[in-house]
């Protein structure tokens, strides 16, 4: 019997934020790649909820990122580039 793919997932993106258990005295980042699932998707934004929570944030489309290599990738290119500090 074939397994059928589960329709009712959501597709899951990745988007940049601080991590606020980083500090001074732990070798924890101070950015990471966290997993929102899409809700729904409007011309230049999606409506998505951060994996585990219940409310619906409407964020723009250029804050995500389709991997969480690719996220982690942007990460690691704007520390290099002093984007971050």
């Amino acid at each position: 019997m074939k397994k059928r793919k589960n329709s009712n997932r959501n597709r899951r993106v990745w988007r940049i934020c601080h991590n606020p258990r980083e500090n001074d005295w732990n070798d924890e980042p101070t950015y990471i790649a966290v997993p929102y699932d899409v809700v729904e998707e409007k011309e230049k934004s999606l409506v998505v909820m951060r994996a585990g929570w219940h409310q619906k944030n409407t964020l723009a489309k250029r804050e995500f990122f389709d991997t969480k290599e690719a996220c982690q990738e942007e990460i690691s290119r704007r520390w290099k580039e002093g984007i971050f500090k």
